[in-house]
């Protein structure tokens, strides 16, 4: 098949829950925990082509407000973030 030329930028949002028995704060051993998790995924991902870039707050904020506030002042549109 043809494409037409199109590009297409597709993204892939992997997130994960983790409970912690502290709510406030994470212990050293949940931290690792974690990072272990973070490392399996990534590697996960690059074996299978894909190339993972994490994101940042900014990041996250810019993109959870272009899927979800499509307002005509919506202020993504002009890179309005206040991080």
């Amino acid at each position: 098949t043809f494409d037409l030329g199109l590009i297409h930028d597709l993204k892939l949002f992997v997130t994960v829950k983790v409970p912690i028995k502290h709510a406030n704060e994470p212990s050293q051993e949940e931290l690792d925990s974690l990072a272990n998790l973070r490392t399996k995924v990534e590697s996960s991902l690059r074996t299978i082509g894909v190339h993972p870039v994490p994101l940042t707050a900014v990041g996250y904020i810019r993109t959870m407000n272009t899927m979800l506030n499509w307002g005509p002042e919506a202020s993504w549109r002009t890179d309005g973030c206040d991080w």
